[in-house]
């Protein structure tokens, strides 16, 4: 597995920057894209899935529709993986649960959708 980093726009408690490796770094690049809003990136416009403005109706249709945007992103914006499968539920209390396995290693995140249809990020998981 090729070593990943991530520095991060913050410092430790030792005034040093924070960098994230590995599994956590994957997790951060994919939430990223994930939650881009596609057109924030001049240079790359197309760049980004747009979880909160796109997929708040959720429904069958668009869970499919998300999975396959979220591997189609991974896949051009982040080729480096090479083995992506996305599998998405939509669980009772409009719960959004989004499993990803990527190179053998599975990752979750995890959302809310308010009675308002926010979305919400609650929890990432690597692992």
């Amino acid at each position: 597995m090729q070593t990943f980093t991530d520095h991060l726009f913050t410092t430790s408690t030792f005034n040093k920057p924070l960098v994230i490796k590995d599994k956590d770094a994957i997790l951060t690049l994919v939430c990223r894209l994930i939650l881009l809003e596609p057109g924030t990136i001049s240079i790359a416009p197309e760049a980004g899935v747009g979880l909160v403005s796109k997929y708040r109706y959720m429904n069958s249709e668009t869970i499919v529709e998300l999975e396959e945007n979220i591997k189609e992103q991974i896949n051009r914006f982040l080729p480096y993986f090479t083995q992506v499968d996305v599998n998405i539920s939509l669980q009772e209390n409009k719960i959004l649960l989004i499993e990803l396995d990527i190179d053998d290693s599975i990752y979750t995140l995890k959302a809310n959708i308010s009675k308002n249809n926010e979305v919400t990020l609650t929890e990432l998981y690597n692992g």
